[in-house]
């Protein structure tokens, strides 16, 4: 039942996310993000209040199971709706100002200041949100093309992350590095590391075949448009 329930983005409403990686929990808001998240946005652009109907009669189960949690299926619906906001909004504002209410919300959520979760998380995403609405589009490289190479196997690290942390503990015997110590800096951003280049290999292996599936499916399903994978030029131009 727990395996099924997974399989078809339930967990947090019914059922604990599969085996024991918790970061899989965002996945219940993710999967019904991506059914709601166009019929909202289609309600609002055809006036439609068939689409508004639906969109909020698939909203019923995440109300049901609400809890005052940011596990929440409907909370994490919420914050995934916060990053439509930068489709929609653009500021004014220098990206290095803007940047400043999120690192000041991430230095107080380290300091453990928030009596809330949920408040914490609130924060977090509007000031995220503020940054991706400011100028912080237009920053060229070399920090693009880190943010580039990062986003190219960024879901296969939200996967496998939590198992190589699990693992390395486990053959370490830690469940949390010494406080106060050097060493403890040097060993989380080695581990860091390995996590990293595990979730590129993970990555280059499943990841970077997806432009290959898109197209097999868009052979398959009828009035699909094959998808131009990505650095692949467009037909009737030359690369420059």
């Amino acid at each position: 039942i727990t395996i099924f329930a997974n399989l078809v983005y339930l967990q947090n409403f019914s059922v604990e996310p599969l085996c024991n990686n918790h970061p899989l929990w965002s996945l219940s808001s993710e999967g019904w993000f991506y059914v709601i998240g166009p019929l909202l946005i289609l309600a609002i652009m055809r006036r439609s209040p068939g689409f508004f109907g639906w969109a909020l009669l698939l909203t019923v189960p995440a109300l049901v199971f609400f809890k005052a949690s940011y596990f929440s299926p409907l909370f994490g619906l919420c914050l995934w709706l916060a990053g439509l906001v930068p489709w929609f909004v653009r500021i004014r504002l220098p990206w290095i100002v803007a940047v400043l209410p999120l690192a000041g919300v991430l230095v107080a959520s380290r300091g453990h200041l928030f009596d809330s979760r949920i408040v914490e998380q609130l924060l977090l995403a509007a000031g995220f949100v503020l940054l991706l609405c400011s100028d912080f589009a237009n920053v060229r490289a070399p920090l693009s093309r880190f943010g580039a190479w990062f986003s190219a196997f960024s879901y296969s690290l939200y996967l496998v992350h939590m198992p190589i942390v699990q693992a390395l503990g486990q053959v370490m015997g830690l469940q949390q590095l010494p406080n106060g110590r050097w060493a403890s800096y040097a060993l989380y951003f080695a581990l860091l590391a390995m996590i990293v280049a595990v979730a590129w290999l993970f990555g280059f292996v499943f990841e970077r075949r997806t432009p290959e599936l898109r197209r097999v499916l868009a052979r398959i399903l009828p009035g699909a448009k094959p998808t131009r994978a990505e650095g692949e030029p467009v037909a009737g131009h030359r690369p420059g």
